[in-house]
């Protein structure tokens, strides 16, 4: 009879607690089988496909369990996903990690909710279109992406793919504000775009170039206005470079298009550009900024500097180039080079003899430039002066 009773004892216990876990969400059976079955979901080889993506490798391994079980069930526009049980915190940086390191996820929302139960979480995305929509969209957009990467010269190098990459979206984008301006389609399908959709584009391309890179937020500071921005981190030859595609872009701040902020270091975006997240990035190379790469990056003003300014600017008019670029190492360099070519009207003869050389026909008698004294960069736009030379 005790051990009845002691049985009996042991069936009521299991059954309230079967009522509590059913309150809470599940039965115990449930509670075993998808606790164990979401470990058993992610396989290690699709937690693999993540391991280079930056924001992705900053998150703990419940968090990553998570990201990859999303990451792999969004693309069927799922109402409800389930994750392993998360704390709110650990489940916001997982979405910015989604966000920040997939920009073909532009069909998601910024906005979505976490459902916290006993032994799992669910998350629930919002959508800014269907599945039907999305798959039109994103044909599009690789469609705009193979026209891209269908300029690569045969064999080409990280830097060579990344500045295609760089001129094709200043090329094909406005800066702009539309519906999908803050990413990928505005930028490559609809020709509008504001910061985050420059640099998700980049994000895109060069990625799917085998270029590793990610994204950065701050703040920017351009005419006493301080702005939130976004640019990418670039690695270039294993190194990190910062990459503003958007204030490289003419159509920002009214300026004109140009190599300003293309693998620049921290030292040289500081004066306008305030990283938050990454605060640290370790950009302190110069070996593939533009003027480095492609000699036009001058520590003195003498008579090499004319000779060579000439050579760099024929080069440049035989290539079909209308746009000129030069940079200095420092502000008193930058000031002199100024004076002399700007001031005192040297650039007028060395326009002359660039185009001799060039064997281009082009109006000498007038120049239009731009200056970026917080870079030490002299812009030459020399559209005019070949269209009337003609």
């Amino acid at each position: 009879m005790k051990r009845w009773r002691a049985l009996l004892m042991t069936l009521l216990v299991l059954v309230s607690a079967a009522v509590f876990f059913y309150f809470e969400g599940a039965t115990l059976k449930e509670l075993y089988v998808e606790y164990f079955v979401l470990s058993d979901e992610v396989q290690p080889e699709q937690m693999a496909q993540h391991q280079e993506k930056y924001y992705y490798s900053h998150l703990n391994e419940t968090q990553q369990e998570a990201y990859t079980l999303i990451y792999q069930q969004l693309f069927d526009f799922p109402e409800k996903i389930k994750v392993p049980v998360l704390q709110e915190d650990e489940f916001q940086s997982v979405h910015e990690a989604l966000v920040y390191d997939n920009p073909d996820l532009f069909f998601l929302s910024a906005s979505c909710s976490m459902v916290f139960k006993a032994a799992y979480c669910l998350y629930r995305p919002t959508y800014v279109c269907t599945a039907e929509e999305y798959q039109k969209m994103r044909s599009q957009v690789e469609s705009t992406r193979d026209e891209i990467y269908a300029l690569f010269a045969d064999g080409s190098n990280e830097y060579s793919r990344e500045k295609v990459i760089h001129d094709q979206l200043i090329s094909r984008c406005a800066y702009k504000e539309s519906k999908w301006d803050s990413g990928i389609y505005g930028a490559l399908v609809e020709g509008n775009a504001v910061c985050s959709g420059y640099a998700r584009a980049a994000q895109y391309l060069l990625s799917g170039a085998g270029i590793s890179n990610y994204l950065v937020t701050g703040t920017s500071e351009s005419g006493g206005k301080t702005e939130n921005h976004m640019w990418n981190t670039v690695f270039i030859g294993g190194k990190p470079y910062y990459l503003d595609v958007t204030w490289d872009d003419g159509d920002y701040e009214g300026g004109l298009a140009g190599y300003a902020y293309f693998n620049v270091t921290e030292e040289q975006l500081k004066p306008t550009h305030r990283p938050e997240n990454p605060t640290e990035n370790g950009c302190v190379y110069t070996d593939a900024n533009y003027f480095v790469r492609e000699n036009l990056y001058f520590t003195g003003v003498d008579e090499a500097f004319y000779a060579a300014l000439t050579e760099r600017l024929s080069e440049r008019l035989q290539a079909g180039g209308k746009v000129f670029e030069i940079a200095f190492s420092s502000q008193d360099v930058y000031q002199t080079a100024l004076d002399s070519l700007i001031e005192d009207q040297r650039i007028y003869g060395i326009l002359r003899a660039a185009s001799r050389q060039a064997g281009i026909t082009m109006d000498t008698n007038y120049i239009n430039y731009f200056l970026n004294d917080t870079r030490w960069i002299l812009h030459l736009d020399l559209a005019e002066n070949l269209q009337t030379g003609s």
